[in-house]
């Protein structure tokens, strides 16, 4: 299967969208958005392709976390995947520093039967991660094409 992303942005954003095909043969549509560098570190990374067969969103958002923050046997025990709700579905996903001291949020989810969304989104701080994660929430529209 193969998706159209729709995000209307904010003035000062800009954005690439392009797809490529997994080594499965599975097609990837990924949507970068920034805003200028003059301006902080901005970014929304999407990816929608099709939810593997043996693997969920939850999954994927440890995988995820594994590959970006790393286990450690010094974590605390506490899960580090939260659970919340977006666009009435359930996201799987975490949150973490950036090594300039900006915010990023990550998630996945199951955005419509079959289709996985992994969305990252990073900015300054913590307040502007919310607002930017409630534009998408309102804004995003993923629509099958293939």
């Amino acid at each position: 299967m193969v998706y159209d992303i729709s995000l209307p942005l904010p003035p000062g954003w800009t954005s690439e969208e392009d797809r490529y095909d997994e080594v499965d043969g599975q097609t990837i549509t990924h949507l970068e958005c920034r805003k200028p560098e003059s301006e902080g570190t901005w970014l929304i990374d999407l990816y929608v392709g099709n939810m593997p067969s043996d693997t969920s969103a939850e999954d994927e958002a440890y995988a995820n976390y594994a590959e970006i923050i790393g286990w450690d046997e010094e974590d605390d025990e506490e899960d580090p995947i939260a659970e919340w709700k977006f666009q009435n579905r359930t996201a799987y996903g975490f949150s973490g520093e950036c090594e300039d001291g900006s915010i990023m949020l990550l998630m996945c989810l199951e955005i419509k039967k079959g289709t996985l969304v992994i969305l990252s989104i990073v900015a300054p701080d913590d307040e502007a991660v919310g607002k930017v994660a409630k534009h998408v929430e309102e804004k995003l529209r993923i629509k099958a094409v293939k």
